[in-house]
């Protein structure tokens, strides 16, 4: 039998992970040597967003290619999902071996086979799951196999920093993938950020969601919070990103021990982030760049040049991961199918790219609505432009080149009326292209 000598892929997701939150992105509070080896020794893009900041939704479309609206999972509750093949299925279809090791959290099982394509399969329950895919991951690397394979290794953390959270306010809380320890005196944790505040103009939507969130002392226990408290939940936050680093570096070290290392291609990235201490946020859900820009770095040692941070690529996480693995297996792309290949990309092979990206998400219902509160966000090369259909100022226009912090919305400033005029135009050709019925 002739070998298949297509690359391996190897994708290494974490889990409410901000973009910022690695130390080669010049983050001082935080060290991941790990995660700044595959920056290392691959391309780290800088604009790399969440298509739906919220776990289930932009799992979901991670693994089938397709925005929210065509999977119809936009948000944590789905039962199931309306359109969309997973891509385990595509691949394992094209001739790859396919393993998925750790959190799953898509509303359709991973042991149905039929569906997600996966043979190998090693999700634990809600407890120490990191601590077992390096373990899972190298079963999986000494298989024999003459042809090449699709592995996807999914970290819970730092998810848990919503349960340090709880604890920082009396809520008696586990963290689930193990202690990180007490916070030291309020001095020695990160400062605060210069975006800390909560800007007067801020669209009603986001703070309705948060006050009207079910279970809300829970979910969003950080309502009344001092600075002193935001100081040490970013003290914990950083803790848990060095914590899940740590099971990266395992894994890619099985990697390396098994010869594999310039077979494989490693993506890494995150679901979505976490709001940071930023405008007074934690968890995720909105798009604030905290939570809405993740981790994205595409590595292999040989093929791909080192070190290099692209600044200039929007990335869409929920379409282009699946259109870019299907483009390292050289297997055709479903015309369903709106994503870039971002390993063309990083090749030199391609040039044709996101003119601009889209993202929603979808709030809580608020009191004087029957229906949950919708937004939509569209990012272009130097701005991003954010509406709600629910609620006052419901409009957010950053230019993101002169304020990185989102503390000067231009929604509302006549000078820059027709730079919001052009994004509403441009969200609104997307909507109906798309098929889309979010209506502001």
């Amino acid at each position: 039998m002739v070998k298949d000598k297509r690359p391996n892929i190897l994708v290494i997701m974490t889990d409410q992970q901000s973009a910022a939150a690695m130390s080669c992105t010049g983050n001082p509070n935080l060290r991941t040597p790990a995660m700044d080896s595959l920056s290392a020794g691959g391309m780290r893009f800088e604009k790399a967003y969440s298509c739906n900041p919220i776990c289930v939704p932009s799992r979901t479309s991670m693994f089938t290619g397709l925005m929210c609206h065509q999977t119809q999972v936009e948000h944590n509750d789905a039962k199931g999902i309306a359109a969309g093949i997973c891509l385990g299925k595509c691949l394992k279809d094209a001739g790859y071996d396919t393993g998925y090791t750790g959190k799953w959290h898509i509303p359709h099982k991973l042991q149905d086979q039929e569906w997600s394509g996966f043979d190998f399969l090693s999700a634990t329950g809600n407890h120490r799951i990191d601590e077992a895919i390096p373990g899972a991951c190298g079963q999986f690397f000494k298989i024999r196999r003459d042809r090449p394979f699709f592995l996807v290794a999914s970290f819970l953390n730092p998810h848990d920093t919503c349960q340090f959270a709880r604890r920082l306010s009396g809520i008696k809380e586990e963290l689930m993938e193990g202690e990180i320890g007490e916070p030291p005196p309020v001095e020695l944790c990160p400062p605060l950020p210069p975006n800390f505040e909560t800007p007067s103009d801020e669209p009603e939507a986001i703070r309705i969601h948060k006050q009207h969130s079910k279970n809300w002392e829970r979910v969003y226990p950080t309502r009344n919070w001092d600075e002193a408290s935001w100081r040490r939940y970013l003290w914990g936050y950083s803790r848990l990103v060095e914590k899940v680093d740590t099971q990266v570096g395992k894994v890619l070290a099985t990697l390396r021990e098994n010869g594999l290392e310039q077979d494989t291609v490693v993506i890494f990235t995150s679901d979505h982030g976490d709001g940071m201490a930023s405008h007074r946020w934690n968890q995720k859900t909105i798009f604030y760049e905290e939570v809405a820009r993740v981790p994205f770095i595409i590595s292999q040692p040989g093929t791909i040049a080192g070190g290099v941070v692209d600044t200039r690529i929007l990335i869409n996480t929920g379409i282009d991961l699946a259109t870019t693995c299907l483009g390292i297996a050289g297997v055709p792309v479903p015309a369903e199918l709106k994503g870039q290949d971002l390993y063309a990309y990083v090749q030199g092979k391609t040039s044709n790219t996101h003119p601009f990206i889209v993202a929603q998400t979808d709030l809580l219902k608020a009191p004087d609505c029957d229906r949950h509160i919708r937004g939509r966000m569209l990012r272009t090369d130097k701005f991003k432009y954010v509406v709600f259909d629910h609620g006052a100022n419901p409009e957010q226009l950053f230019n993101l080149e002169t304020d990185q912090g989102e503390m000067h919305n231009l929604a509302y400033r006549t000078e820059e009326a027709a730079t919001l005029a052009a994004h509403r135009q441009m969200l609104e050709n997307w909507l109906k292209e798309n098929g889309d019925d979010f209506i502001k």
